[in-house]
């Protein structure tokens, strides 16, 4: 919730001085989506500040493009990684089942940039490009949305 409230913060008086790209790593659509769907259970006063939140970064992102694959392909790259997750030791139902929920939290936490600027929205499957295709794709696509 920190990071939320802080960012959005932050880039709204860094970006008045200069104007610039910034790339969110699991960003803020991340976070809310894991606060939607892994949080806790949500008061009436926590939901009015995720809704707020959710708005006020829909407003704010100029661009959001969402890397995704299949649940095999997700599963096999959290397995293969040397890094902590959620789902990494569970089994092929329970994960599945768990990027369900994840992917449910992200598409509601996407909701309204979605309805108000769909074009600002942009959803790449991994599964079919390599790497450096992606890469140079996402060049591409940031140097036509800046026009």
């Amino acid at each position: 919730m920190v990071y939320l409230e802080l960012w959005i913060r932050e880039s709204a008086n860094r970006w008045k001085e200069e104007p610039a790209h910034v790339l969110f790593d699991h960003g803020p659509f991340y976070r809310l989506a894991a606060i939607e769907e892994f949080g806790p259970p949500a008061s009436a006063g926590l939901r009015r500040w995720w809704e707020s939140m959710r708005n006020a970064w829909s407003a704010t992102m100029s661009l959001v493009i969402w890397l995704d694959a299949p649940d095999s392909m997700l599963l096999e790259r959290i397995r293969s990684r040397d890094r902590a997750h959620p789902c990494k030791e569970m089994s092929d139902g329970d994960a599945s089942a768990w990027l369900g929920r994840y992917r449910a939290g992200f598409e509601s936490s996407l909701a309204v940039l979605q309805l108000s600027r769909p074009a600002d929205l942009v959803r790449i499957d991994t599964s079919r490009q390599r790497p450096d295709e992606i890469a140079a794709s996402l060049v591409d696509l940031i140097e036509t949305h800046d026009g």
